[in-house]
């Protein structure tokens, strides 16, 4: 039996492997940081390769914004 490497992943399975919410990875693929296809009315897929990109970007820690003054 021959295994098939997946090639693309959902968004909540790319949220399970980046370790964010769904919410989120949605988030990132709207502002562009994310880049993902639209595979259907409401299914939209993230590229293997992509999410390897975006592991692999650098980016600075966040900042905390204290909203209670």
């Amino acid at each position: 039996m021959t295994v098939i490497a997946k090639k693309y992943y959902t968004v909540t399975e790319a949220a399970d492997l980046l370790g964010l919410t769904t919410q989120r990875v949605r988030q990132l693929i709207q502002t562009g940081q994310i880049v993902a296809e639209k595979a259907h009315d409401r299914l939209w897929i993230v590229a293997v390769r992509e999410l390897e990109r975006f592991q692999n970007v650098d980016r600075p820690a966040g900042v905390h914004v204290d909203k209670r003054r």
